[in-house]
C-alpha cells in the first residue's frame, strides 16, 4: 500500500512535471522567429559590410599603389628638374662666355675696322695728292698775280699723276710674263701701278670726277682698216670740253687754254699746239720701236683717224 501510494505519488509528480514542461517551453519559443530574422539580416549586413570593407581595402590598396607610383614620378620629375636646372646653369654660363667672346670679337672687329679706315686706298691717295698739288699751285699763281683755271689745274695734275702711276710696260710684264691680270678698277690699277690706255682713262676720270668735273671718253680708230685703237678723256670745265691723254701725258693748248679734241683736229697746225713730256719712258720706247720721227700720238689729229666721243662711260 505504501508502495502503491508512493507510485501514485510519483506518477502524480511525473504528470505534474509533464504538464508543466510544455507550458514552460511554450513561453520562450514565441520570440525565436524574430530573432532568426534579425540574425539573418545582421548576417546579410555583415556580408555587405565585409564586401564593402573588402572593396574599400582593394580601393585603398590601389590608391596606395597609385600614391607610390605618383611618388616615384615625383621623385623622377624632381631628378629631371634638378638635371635641367644644372643644364640651365651650365647653358647660362656658356651663354655668358659666348657673350663675352662676342663682345671681345666685336671690339677686335671695331679695332680692325678703325685700322682699315685709317689706311687710304690708292685712289684716295691719288685724289689727296692732286688736291695738294692744286692747292699749292693756286697759291703760287695767285701770289704771282697770274690768272688760272681751277678745272685746268685739276685736269693737268690728275693727268700727271696717272701718267706716273698707271704704267703700260708694267701692265705688259704682269699680263704677258707674270700671267697676272689687273682688274679694271681704279684701286687695283693704281695698286699694281700698271695699265694700258683704257685703264689710264678710267683712273683719270675717277680722280677728276672727285673734284666735281664731268668727264667723257674720246676713242680713236686708226691704222689699216681701223684695226688700232686708243682712248683718252675730255674734261668739262669753264663752259667747254678739254682734251687730256693720261696715257701719253699730252694735251693741245692755244693761248694758254687747253683745246677739245675737235678743236685740235681742225687746227691748221695741230703739232704746234701739242704739249707733251718727251722724257716719258714709254713714249721713248714706242718711238724707238716704231722708228718714227713724228710724235707717236699723231694719230689723234690725223684726218684718217675715226674719232668717237663719249662712246664709253667711266
Amino acid at each position: 500500500m505504501k508502495l502503491v501510494i508512493a507510485l501514485l505519488a510519483s506518477a502524480a509528480v511525473l504528470a505534474a512535471a509533464g504538464s508543466a514542461i510544455p507550458a514552460a517551453q511554450a513561453q520562450p519559443r514565441k520570440p525565436l522567429a524574430p530573432r532568426a530574422s534579425t540574425v539573418k539580416e545582421l548576417r546579410a549586413q555583415l556580408r555587405k559590410t565585409r564586401a564593402k570593407l573588402a572593396h574599400a581595402s582593394g580601393a585603398l590598396d590601389r590608391k596606395r599603389h597609385q600614391l607610390a607610383s605618383s611618388q616615384q614620378q615625383v621623385h623622377s620629375l624632381m631628378a629631371q628638374a634638378s638635371q635641367l636646372q644644372a643644364t640651365l646653369s651650365q647653358t647660362a654660363a656658356t651663354l655668358e662666355q659666348t657673350r663675352a667672346a662676342l663682345a671681345a670679337s666685336q671690339a677686335q672687329a671695331a679695332s680692325l675696322q678703325a685700322r682699315l679706315d685709317a689706311i687710304s686706298t690708292p685712289l684716295l691717295v691719288a685724289e689727296e695728292q692732286v688736291r695738294r698739288e692744286v692747292a699749292y699751285s693756286e697759291g703760287v699763281l695767285a701770289s704771282a698775280g697770274v690768272p688760272y683755271s681751277h678745272g685746268q689745274l685739276v685736269s693737268q695734275a690728275a693727268m700727271d699723276y696717272v701718267v706716273g702711276h698707271v704704267n703700260a710696260p708694267a701692265y705688259g710684264y704682269l699680263t704677258t710674263i707674270a700671267g697676272i691680270g689687273v682688274p679694271a678698277l681704279p684701286d687695283p690699277i693704281l695698286g699694281a701701278q700698271a695699265g694700258i690706255c683704257g685703264d689710264a682713262a678710267l683712273v683719270y676720270a675717277a680722280i677728276v670726277r672727285h673734284f666735281g668735273y664731268s668727264v667723257r671718253s674720246v676713242q680713236f680708230y686708226y691704222g689699216p682698216g681701223g684695226a688700232w685703237n686708243h682712248i683718252a678723256d675730255e674734261v668739262g670745265y669753264d663752259g667747254g670740253w678739254h682734251y687730256f691723254d693720261p696715257t701719253f701725258g699730252i694735251y693741245y693748248q692755244e693761248a694758254g687754254s687747253v683745246l677739245s679734241i675737235t678743236d685740235a683736229r681742225t687746227a691748221t697746225d695741230p703739232a704746234s699746239l701739242l704739249v707733251q713730256d718727251d722724257s716719258l719712258f714709254w713714249t721713248a720706247v714706242v718711238r724707238q720701236a716704231q722708228n718714227r720721227e713724228l710724235s707717236d700720238v699723231s694719230f689723234a689729229t690725223d684726218p684718217a683717224t675715226a674719232v668717237v666721243i663719249d662712246g664709253q662711260s667711266f
